[in-house]
């Protein structure tokens, strides 16, 4: 079945179908390329968050009951 024969510029569409492919490749050397540095920024945030937290006088009551 010849499924170029329903679009009227089956051409525009080869293109379309590349740039969206092209642009695919692009976005995911992006997300390689950030993905490791963001995920260690993130962790270190979260970490710090965890610390400052867990230096709050209810945070650790919480934890020592829980212990």
């Amino acid at each position: 079945m010849d499924w170029n024969a329903f679009d009227p510029d089956p051409l525009r569409t080869v293109v379309e179908r590349q740039a969206a492919i092209r642009r695919s490749f692009e976005r995911d050397a992006l997300a390689r390329r950030y993905r490791r540095p963001l995920r260690l920024a993130a962790g270190t945030a979260l970490a710090r968050l965890g610390l400052r937290l867990a230096g709050q006088p209810a945070i650790r009551a919480a934890l020592g009951e829980a212990r």
